[in-house]
């Protein structure tokens, strides 16, 4: 009779241990999620793959630049005194009304995914 009563402790200690430590598959999910390098690996290599449709599209968009110079110089010699000054400002818009090359191109991207 003692061994059974010792045998049942032990195992009413040891499943009691499990069910104090059990996880819904949820919470192992969101565990593995974080922590496995695989499943980490394929998030970020779906990321950067999202990323290069984004900047492939980008060139169907306008381009704006803005520059600028300022610029003086000064001479001074024996028989003449000059200087000069110059400024410039430039602003220059780029949009491509047609072009199939980067609308294939943003096709042949997003056929990738």
């Amino acid at each position: 009779m003692k061994k059974h009563i010792i045998s049942s402790l032990i195992a009413a200690a040891v499943l009691s241990s499990t069910t104090a430590h059990a996880e819904s598959i949820y919470e192992v999910y969101k565990l593995a999620k974080q922590h496995d390098p695989g499943l980490r690996a394929a998030a970020a290599t779906y990321r950067a793959e999202n990323e290069s449709v984004t900047v492939t599209k980008g060139n169907l968009y306008p381009n704006i630049s803005f520059s600028g110079n300022l610029g003086y110089s000064k001479v001074d010699g024996p028989s003449s005194d000059y200087s000069n000054q110059s400024n410039s400002v430039s602003l220059d818009l780029n949009y491509p009304i047609y072009s199939p090359a980067l609308g294939y191109a943003v096709d042949a991207v997003e056929t990738q995914l």
